[in-house]
């Protein structure tokens, strides 16, 4: 649902600005994508893990990740700002988009409640902030559209698709756990525990933005804007199928995990038959939208976009 919002979303904005515009939002929002991963620590799997193992424990244990997050997030706008005051003219529209944006790095700290969720089996409450932040921020979205409104005021409700999440966020935590974020309490020994545990799966995760996001960056570099806006509408058409392998992979992780402890040949083959799925799959989608990528373009972004199709 989310995804499906975004897309359609995306549809119109991308209309409405235009490929040049839309190219520097694009951009605009793949160096915050950069710099956001030094934000999660790679705390995200073994938090879960010691919420569910230590429960009497859980305020030390959200206090201290909420800590080495804040400093993660910190180090993050910090470099972001850093990187937009010696990279922008101060006067451009890009620099107040960068600027903008880097704001919502100072409000993501907050999702680590979402790991709360996660230890106690309902993460279904995350998605409900989530989704209502993206519906309301698209509702924002489609006005501003129809308002005719400048591209700076598009960077605006990002923030607010952020912040309105983690109201919403706060609030599903006292409700659901009658506890309050006041009492949570960071521990120095718990953070010298936890973070040796974390970087492997901090540089792999790192590495994975880059891999996604350093594509706009180097054609905003080498090219420019308008070239960013077609290809971002290329990607965009990629990764709106991304939610297939994760909810098939969610689904055989459970049943994979106790083959792993009871019978590890049947593990290895039911791995590799989730393997030839997945890439089955993922061929024939690749087929199919190389197929209808030109009338799709054509018909859901217009003749400015046509270039994004053999992309």
């Amino acid at each position: 649902l989310h995804m499906g919002i975004v897309f359609l979303i995306t549809i119109l904005v991308a209309r409405y600005l235009g490929p040049t515009q839309f190219g520097m939002l694009a951009y605009a929002i793949s160096v915050l994508s950069l710099f956001a991963t030094f934000g999660h620590v790679g705390l995200r799997g073994i938090v879960v893990h010691e919420l569910s193992k230590y429960p009497k424990s859980k305020q030390e244990i959200m206090g201290t990740s909420f800590g080495l997050i804040i400093l993660g997030y910190l180090i993050g706008l910090i470099l972001m700002l850093s990187f937009t005051i010696f990279s922008e003219n101060i006067y451009s529209e890009q620099f107040w988009l960068l600027s903008i944006l880097a704001i919502t790095l100072l409000f993501r700290p907050i999702y680590v409640i979402d790991l709360w969720f996660q230890s106690q089996l309902e993460a279904k409450y995350t998605t409900i902030a989530n989704i209502s932040g993206v519906i309301i921020s698209s509702i924002f979205k489609i006005a501003l559209v129809f308002g005719g409104a400048h591209l700076v005021l598009f960077a605006f409700a990002n923030v607010i698709q952020i912040f309105l999440a983690i109201i919403i966020l706060i609030y599903l935590y006292h409700y659901k756990s009658k506890l309050r974020l006041i009492n949570w309490k960071f521990s120095y020994n718990r953070a010298k525990e936890l973070l040796p545990r974390t970087w492997k799966s901090y540089v792999g995760s790192v590495f994975a933005v880059i891999y996604l996001k350093i594509d706009q960056v180097m054609l905003k570099w080498m090219i420019g804007t308008e070239e960013v806006g077609i290809y971002a509408i290329a990607a965009s058409l990629s990764e709106v199928w991304y939610f297939l392998p994760v909810a098939i992979a969610s689904s055989f992780f459970p049943k994979l995990i106790k083959l792993k402890n009871n019978n590890s040949m049947l593990f290895n083959k039911r791995l590799q038959q989730l393997f030839d799925l997945l890439f089955i799959l993922a061929l024939g989608l690749a087929i199919i939208v190389t197929l209808i990528a030109q009338p799709l373009i054509l018909i859901f972004f217009g003749e400015p976009y046509q270039n994004a199709a053999p992309i």
